[in-house]
């Protein structure tokens, strides 16, 4: 599905896909999660970089899921970009070091949560 969509209006919940079509989206809540987002192994970030990060979902996970991080970020200086993800076999989810230091996330480490689309 993923590789269909050209853009999420993120207000108005929803999809605009490469042909033209519009998918309006049905979240299952407001703010609740469904599932929180881990660091899959021990992983080291350059200064004012991004990288894409192996993860693992903890919790309900449904087959899309919409990942955002969380606030525990904001005190390592990285930060997640939010994005509609599939979550069979390995997900990635993409994180920026905005900091003028190398940023080290521990095996474990919970830096996002998923939303239903």
């Amino acid at each position: 599905m993923a590789n269909h969509i050209k853009s999420w209006d993120i207000q108005n919940h929803r999809l605009h896909t490469l042909d033209g079509n519009t998918i309006d989206c049905v979240t299952e809540g407001t703010g609740l999660s469904v599932c929180r987002v881990l660091m899959k192994e021990r992983v080291e970030i350059p200064p004012r970089s991004f990288q894409m990060l192996p993860v693992e979902e903890k919790g309900y996970v449904p087959e899309v899921v919409f990942v955002d991080g969380i606030q525990g970020l904001q005190d390592i200086s990285c930060r997640v970009v939010a994005g509609i993800v599939e979550t069979q076999g390995d997900v990635s989810v993409c994180v920026v070091n905005d900091f003028d230091e190398t940023v080290t996330l521990e095996a474990g480490y919970l830096f996002g949560e998923c939303f239903p689309v």
